[in-house]
């Protein structure tokens, strides 16, 4: 009977932490380019201005190119 209980205990803190994780995971969201949030061009150039100038701009890659179709087919490649 101990060991039924003590199960039962380690099943139910289990869900409870599956359940945190997941609320956590669902609140949690993004800001992309063009979208409310999204900083505006004054503000990149004071963040820019903040860090040194050491911020680069978001380019999108061309998806058209082959080269560019081979690297993002490779699941282990990473961008330097």
């Amino acid at each position: 009977m101990m060991r039924r209980r003590f199960l039962a205990g380690l099943f139910m803190a289990g869900a409870t932490e599956l359940h945190r994780v997941s609320a956590r995971a669902a609140a949690t969201s993004r800001v992309k380019p063009g979208l409310a949030g999204w900083p505006s061009d004054a503000e990149w150039a004071n963040l820019k201005q903040a860090v040194g100038g050491r911020l680069l701009p978001v380019a999108l890659p061309d998806l058209a190119d082959p080269a560019v179709q081979k690297l993002l087919g490779n699941p282990f490649y990473v961008r330097e």
